[in-house]
């Protein structure tokens, strides 16, 4: 498909962070249009990239949007939100006793940086030095910190408000079908799904999620300040461990302390947060799962089935097919386009939802959640909505 068929739109006034008060920089976001054009159907499917991912990787682009958009009669939409690049493409890195470690555990003399290099500019003016000295993986001391100035993971509140906020404009610019308002995510994208799906209850009709968090429940987003789970990343054929470097504390005097309301608004499993919702789930999750827990997922799916229709399957040997999914690791390496495929058509093919029900939007919606002291509250205006965060 020709990239005409895709527009790129800015935000260029963001929703603040009203937690951590980081200035906000303009984002972008791509729209896909089906190539039968728009008419009075056409919908909308947010694609939601997880960790690790980005709406312009080629997958995203070219795969994905491009085909739920033709087959559905559908916008789909991938949006660089808050803290969407951290791993995806990392800006700056942190080099910290660099060259006494490698001295100490390669035995490696003469390697230094004359031109005062930094960061990543750094480390790649290093391999062809560290290749010639036989030095193809890095000892795990010899560790590097990486980062995205102006931005850390939120760990999906200020996503999720993005994508909201993202919806306001497309409603604004495009006139679609309301009632055809939908989201898929995988991991910190399903995440994000669900968290969307508290904040605006009357507003999507379907949600796709695959293996997504249920709560703050592990270590590798930076919510405790230490150094995030560390992986082996290839440079310029050196493999080095490289670790993100976090905002969040654990410190009740620093200003990005981790508070117990900070993590209670991210906790998807307050019952008492989810408001009378319209939105079905089809949920997808793999009983070995070592990342999101599959306890909690299933404690959140018997939650909302007592609200709406709220499907959940979780994935063992029986369910591995090397098509839709193909192995019981975190997400099942399943394909996103089956996995919407499959539930929209189970969507379709039980009880419709409301029809014609004005959506959080055009209803002017406000949502407070109660965190202990403090109390988030989202307002819903005909052209956007406001979060804001106040004393209980």
């Amino acid at each position: 498909m020709s990239d005409s068929n895709e527009e790129i739109l800015y935000i260029t006034d963001p929703h603040p962070d009203i937690e951590n008060n980081i200035k906000r920089k303009p984002f972008e976001y791509y729209v896909r249009h089906p190539a039968s054009g728009i008419n009075e159907d056409t919908g909308l499917i947010f694609c939601i990239c997880g960790y690790g991912s980005a709406p312009e990787s080629s997958y995203e682009k070219d795969t994905l949007r491009p085909y739920l958009a033709d087959k559905y009669n559908c916008l789909t939409i991938g949006v660089n939100y808050f803290g969407c690049h951290i791993k995806y493409h990392y800006t700056r890195m942190v080099i910290h006793e660099f060259f006494d470690r490698l001295r100490q555990h390669h035995n490696v003399t003469g390697i230094d940086n004359p031109d005062q290099l930094e960061g990543y500019e750094l480390f790649c003016s290093l391999c062809p030095s560290l290749l010639s000295n036989g030095i193809k993986r890095l000892h795990p001391e010899c560790l590097v910190g990486a980062y995205s100035p102006g931005e850390y993971t939120n760990f999906g509140l200020l996503p999720a408000i993005d994508h909201l906020h993202v919806l306001g404009e497309i409603f604004k610019k495009y006139k679609i079908n309301k009632d055809r308002v939908y989201a898929l995510g995988t991991s910190y994208g399903g995440y994000i799904v669900l968290m969307m799906a508290m904040m605006a209850p009357q507003t999507f009709s379907l949600i796709v999620e695959n293996s997504g968090f249920s709560l703050t429940e592990t270590d590798i987003f930076g919510h405790n300040n230490k150094q995030l789970l560390a992986n082996w990343v290839t440079i310029n054929g050196v493999e080095v461990l490289q670790t993100e470097i976090g905002l969040w504390s654990q410190d009740p005097e620093s200003p990005h302390y981790f508070a117990p309301h900070n993590e209670q608004i991210r906790n998807l499993l307050i019952e008492e947060h989810w408001n009378p919702i319209r939105t079905c789930f089809y949920g997808y999750h793999c009983e070995a799962d070592k990342l999101a827990s599959v306890k909690n997922k299933i404690h959140l799916y018997q939650m909302l089935k007592k609200k709406t229709r709220a499907h959940l399957l979780v994935i063992n040997e029986d369910n591995i097919d090397g098509r839709l999914f193909r192995s019981l690791d975190h997400g099942a390496n399943a394909s996103d386009r089956g996995l919407f495929d499959l539930s929209y058509e189970k969507h379709l093919s039980a009880e419709s939802t409301q029809q014609g029900v004005p959506n959080d939007f055009d209803r002017q919606s406000c949502y407070s959640f109660f965190c202990g002291q403090k109390v988030y509250q989202c307002t819903y205006f005909k052209d956007g909505l406001r979060l804001t965060l106040a004393s209980s």
